[in-house]
């Protein structure tokens, strides 16, 4: 089972890349194909995408995800999941941190909306 099967909230900070709950299949093959140590990339893709199923269960946990700016030009990196307290405990501090720069809900729109913009030159 995986923590997020167990989780009632999931924060997530990621400044490179989209998190993997929230990735799509083909953007978690290319991260899974660039990434030398992924041995069964299709394996790999598979379990990830199984992963998202605990956002759509019944209950599911309460999803809060911080994204740094340039995430949007760098497609790809890592991350983990850990469950040792004292980790959860400093990740946590970090995460409030963030949270307390991070732009506001109507500013991050702007700024989504912006970037969509002059990718897509609309």
């Amino acid at each position: 089972m995986e923590l997020e099967d167990k989780s009632d909230v999931i924060q997530i900070y990621e400044g490179q890349a989209i998190p993997g709950l929230l990735q799509t299949e083909g953007y978690a093959r290319t991260v899974f194909t660039l990434a030398a140590e992924t041995p069964d990339v299709e394996r790999s893709v598979r379990k990830r995408m199984s992963r998202q199923a605990a956002l759509t269960r019944d209950n599911p946990p309460r999803l809060w995800v911080r994204q740094a700016t340039f995430t949007y030009t760098e497609a790809v990196a890592g991350g983990r999941l850990t469950a040792d307290p004292t980790e959860v405990q400093r990740m946590t501090e970090r995460f409030s941190l963030i949270g307390a720069e991070a732009l506001s809900r109507s500013e991050t729109r702007t700024f989504l909306r912006r970037a969509q913009e002059s990718v897509h030159g609309g």
